[in-house]
């Protein structure tokens, strides 16, 4: 399925998919997408990653596939920064992480593990949200009590 067909089937489904199954869940997600920005303040980057993650989610629900991880550069901010004309600095994380360490083009920081953790813990138990992390990450370490403690430590210090 082309990407043109892929969109065509999301504008269609928008205000007519059911929310309990997965491409309504999406389109829910996207209709009500987190915070990007704390009033005037800084860009939150698990917001971009919660939107990049329903976009994911109902391009798979769409294509019948599984969702696939999402791409380093969706967690960089950096990155984002660029693609979307924004300072870098602006970004509540770009005081705590300054650079970005990858392996294997995977993002590896703790910020970006929490950010990732924050955007699909909507509706979900912990423990699906770290085995959600260990297969985007890559990482078998990611256990239920080491992500709740990373997102702990990550909303302690915004």
């Amino acid at each position: 399925m082309d990407d043109a067909a892929i969109l065509n089937r999301l504008m269609d489904a928008w205000d007519t998919e059911p929310p309990d199954t997965p491409l309504g869940n999406a389109i829910l997600r996207l209709k009500n997408p987190a915070a990007l920005r704390y009033g005037d303040g800084p860009w939150l980057l698990e917001g971009f990653v919660a939107f990049f993650t329903a976009i994911r989610d109902a391009s798979a629900a769409i294509t019948g596939t599984d969702p696939k991880p999402l791409a380093a550069h969706c967690f960089d901010v950096n990155s984002l920064a660029y693609v979307f004309s924004l300072d870098p600095m602006d970004f509540a994380q770009a005081r705590s992480v300054v650079t970005r360490r990858q392996s294997r083009g995977r993002p590896r920081t703790t910020d970006e593990i929490a950010a990732f953790a924050l955007s699909v813990r909507d509706g979900r138990t912990w423990k699906e949200v770290a085995a959600e992390c260990r297969k985007t990450f890559g990482r078998d370490d990611l256990k239920v009590q080491k992500v709740k403690d990373i997102v702990q430590r990550y909303k302690e210090r915004q």
